[in-house]
């Protein structure tokens, strides 16, 4: 039983760390065509 939460734990942690590495890459590519934006 304690392994099954352990091994839910590690999901969630891939999970949420998957939603943040995606999020801060769309930032960064927003922010990359503002910079297009300016320069062009």
């Amino acid at each position: 039983m304690v392994v099954l939460l352990f091994l839910r734990e590690i999901q969630l942690y891939h999970e949420i760390r998957g939603i943040l590495v995606v999020g801060r890459f769309r930032i960064f590519s927003d922010q990359e065509r503002k910079l297009d934006l300016t320069h062009a």
